[in-house]
């Protein structure tokens, strides 16, 4: 879902952003479909995860909220790989 977010966020031309907009656009695609969402620690949380994993890059900043996020994957890799899951391809509409 924080993929998800991320290429809808990005799709507009951006570069970079914070992850507390990230988390809003996490959170309009969980209430489209109707999946409850986590807190902004456990999204800070995950959102580590999916950094260890090499697909976002987290900035540096003392408060969680304004670390800056940039994908470190084409877009079009993203959307690749998860068109195969209806739930991921209805996000990324």
């Amino acid at each position: 879902m924080i993929l998800c977010a991320a290429v809808k966020f990005f799709r507009g031309g951006k570069k970079d952003t914070t992850v507390g907009e990230l988390n809003k656009s996490y959170m309009e695609i969980c209430k489209s479909t109707i999946i409850p969402p986590v807190g902004i620690l456990e999204f800070l949380s995950m959102c580590r995860v999916v950094a260890d994993q090499g697909l976002l890059k987290l900035g540096q900043s003392r408060d969680d909220k304004l670390k800056r996020v940039t994908l470190k994957v084409d877009e079009a890799d993203i959307t690749f790989a998860l068109q195969g899951v209806r739930v991921f391809r209805n996000c990324l509409q």
